[in-house]
């Protein structure tokens, strides 16, 4: 039976993902190999599911797409994964009023394995990088604590992004995304997504 108690206090990872009704796709959380991800396009959040998950109910999760409104109902009720009378096994959260299952999307997420999956290198930018503090924010209120660093990738990605891990909590990493340096035009983020 996976650990269910409230004290342990599941990520708040809903608020990584989008509320930008054109991409629905990035309104959910992937659950694949025992991990949860979230992204808006601007950040990217990871966390691992084994505090809150056994390797049972991983498996069954394993592929699944959960809602972001459904994941933040979990972050304050107690859940678990059983069986809805016969059927496949379900995510349930049992609320005041009573029980409410997570009906899985069925929307493409984005393929992220490349940004994960690429050797990172410490960088040392010689030019200006800005990042949204707005997003920063709402990274911290998820993993809490953090050490930024910025890493230089070797593959997709053309800008330098800001890798950021908690010193306090090894279960999450997060990435974020610089913002353009364009003056010329209004800021607006560059998105890892698109490239």
């Amino acid at each position: 039976m996976a650990k269910k108690s409230l004290s342990l206090n599941l990520s708040p990872l809903h608020l990584a993902a989008s509320t930008d009704d054109m991409r629905p796709a990035l309104g959910y959380i992937q659950i694949k190999g025992g991990i949860a991800t979230a992204t808006n396009a601007h950040i990217l959040v990871r966390l691992k599911l084994a505090a809150w998950f056994d390797n049972k109910e991983l498996e069954v999760l394993e592929g699944k797409l959960i809602h972001r409104n459904f994941w933040e109902l979990m972050t304050k009720n107690f859940f678990k994964v059983e069986n809805k009378e016969g059927n496949a096994p379900q995510l349930v959260v049992f609320t005041k009023l009573g029980k409410v299952y997570c009906e899985f999307g069925t929307e493409i997420f984005p393929v992220i394995d490349d940004i994960w999956n690429e050797k990172f290198e410490v960088a040392y930018p010689s030019d200006f990088i800005s990042f949204s503090p707005l997003e920063l924010a709402r990274i911290h209120k998820i993993i809490g604590k953090m050490q930024l660093v910025i890493y230089q990738g070797h593959s997709k990605l053309s800008t330098k992004p800001l890798i950021i891990y908690s010193p306090t909590n090894d279960n999450a990493m997060a990435v974020l995304m610089p913002m353009s340096h364009d003056y010329t035009v209004p800021l607006f983020y560059q998105d890892f997504l698109v490239k």
